[in-house]
């Protein structure tokens, strides 16, 4: 008869009659085989080795499998279906491949062996499945997550995961994710080796939520390298706010070039929806650059701009355009509470100027004066044209007989002589008046005028007249003989009949510089 083997290693048995007088033979041979199955140990070397290599007999009966090599490939080792057992494989391999041990019966469980460790396995004939006599107890407490120190697993209370959340630094964290430290500058990094950062994103998945980054850029990023960068992902990754290596803050732009640089308008309110705001904008509308600041109310309505130094309010431009200035109230465009120094003025001056007008009216005064002119003017004058409606003041003139008061109470007879008065001082001259007596028998007779104070530079002109008597009656003229000097003039004063005398005082008006 012929002899069986047993199926998992392959023991002889001898059928009746066989082996006679040489049962030893196969009796020795199966010893052998058990031996090297409970002691014996299989060395498979991985080199060049790939694809699914089905084990033979003499390499799976030993129980213990070593795998040596470097692993160029994945590999799969199967023992023939139907043979069962229990190994210890020790996979002793290099490279960035696996190795899966398995049953050649297909279809069944496999067992990826772990490099660097001793996995032990069993087979019930087509599957295949870790083995262990007795679960591995667990490092550290309750909550505490294990890890790797020194080779052997621990655990700390600073490294948890309880309730759904996980605790670094904290036996109890509130947060899916929370960090607590208490030694200086501790904290979290995240830190990114590539061209293009490191990105941290919250997303909301709620209605209405969004996708933001926070990024710490390098070169090859669309924002360009060295910059703080918060982006909306959801907008396509747009940058809403950016810091530089320089510490400018960008708005609307990743390339800020000021400590603040905003592309956009400014909204400003001190809080709550219906709070007042301040919009800034940069204004490049119609090919002019130029800056606009408009004041309101969120809720609506407009209130005024106030600008100030000293925590003082200094000009205010209130809701409907108009400018104060020292003041905080105004019922026209420009209301001024203090001195005004001003280079030139132009356009035409209508209404009434009321108040005195003290120092010195330089350059020339043109257009037409319309309305009254009211208080004192002193001071040079110079040159002045256009109409004067009305003077009114200590010194005015409103007809022939009426009399005006001067600077240094001299009265002037005449509406023109006080005209020409005012004309000189309003243009910016300095005015001097003198007086002289005349005192003829018959038709005319001169008096010499010297003024009270030499002009410095020129005598630009001179107004005379005469105030005193006629014999015969009648009016006295006064005209000057020649042009006045910066001393003075000499005045002829004539009686309107070549037979009448007369007597007086000339009075003269000179302005110069």
């Amino acid at each position: 008869m012929t002899s069986t083997l047993t199926t998992n290693i392959s023991l002889e048995k001898p059928a009746n009659g066989d082996y006679v007088n040489t049962w030893s033979t196969p009796m020795n041979a199966d010893w052998d085989v058990v031996d090297a199955t409970v002691g014996g140990t299989t060395s498979l070397n991985v080199v060049a080795v790939s694809g699914t290599v089905t084990l033979s007999v003499a390499q799976y009966r030993p129980r213990n499998i070593v795998m040596t090599g470097l692993l160029t490939a994945n590999i799969v080792y199967q023992v023939p279906s139907g043979v069962g057992g229990t190994w210890s494989i020790y996979n002793n391999t290099t490279g960035a491949f696996s190795i899966t041990f398995a049953s050649a019966g297909g279809g069944g469980t496999s067992v990826v062996l772990t490099q660097g460790y001793s996995n032990i396995v069993t087979c019930d004939g087509a599957n295949v499945r870790q083995s262990y006599t007795v679960p591995p107890s667990a490092a550290g407490s309750t909550t505490q997550i294990q890890y790797n120190s020194g080779g052997l697993l621990a655990g700390s209370p600073n490294l948890v995961y309880t309730g759904g959340y996980l605790g670094v630094g904290t036996s109890s964290p509130m947060q899916k994710l929370d960090v607590t430290a208490s030694v200086n500058d501790e904290g979290m990094q995240i830190t990114n080796s590539s061209s293009t950062g490191g990105r941290f994103r919250l997303k909301s998945t709620g209605t209405g939520g969004r996708e933001y980054d926070v990024c710490s850029t390098a070169n090859s990023s669309g924002f360009l390298g060295g910059k703080f960068v918060i982006s909306d992902v959801t907008a396509g990754d747009v940058a809403r706010v950016a810091i530089d290596s320089s510490g400018n803050v960008g708005v609307g732009t990743t390339a800020p070039s000021a400590t603040l640089d905003v592309v956009g308008p400014i909204w400003s309110r001190p809080g709550g929806a219906t709070g007042a705001v301040a919009t800034l904008t940069a204004d490049a509308s119609s090919g002019s650059n130029g800056i606009s600041l408009f004041a309101g109310f969120a809720s609506g309505g407009y209130g005024p701009i106030r600008l100030g130094t000293s925590n003082t309010e200094r000009v205010r431009i209130d809701a409907s355009g108009n400018l104060c200035v020292g003041t905080t109230t105004a019922s026209t465009l420009l209301t001024v509470a203090g001195t005004v120094t001003a280079t030139a003025f132009a356009g035409p001056l209508t209404g009434n100027v009321t108040g005195d007008v003290t120092g010195n009216v330089t350059g020339n005064l043109t257009g037409n004066v319309t309305g009254n002119v009211t208080g004192n003017v002193t001071g040079s004058s110079g040159s002045c044209t256009g109409n004067a409606a009305t003077a009114t003041s200590a010194a005015n003139a409103s007809n022939s007989t009426t009399q005006a008061t001067t600077d240094n109470s001299t009265k002037i007879a005449t509406t023109a002589f006080a005209q020409a008065l005012i004309a000189a001082k309003l243009s910016g001259y300095t005015v001097q008046i003198a007086t002289a007596s005349y005192s003829f028998a018959s038709g005319h007779g001169t008096a010499t005028v010297t003024w009270p104070s030499a002009f410095p530079t020129a005598c630009a002109g001179a107004f005379a007249t005469a105030i005193g008597t006629n014999t015969g009656g009648g009016g006295i003229g006064a005209n000057l003989v020649s042009a006045p000097t910066t001393t003075g003039c000499t005045v002829i004063v004539e009686s309107f009949s070549s037979s009448f005398g007369g007597s007086g005082t000339v009075q003269v008006v000179a302005f110069g510089n």
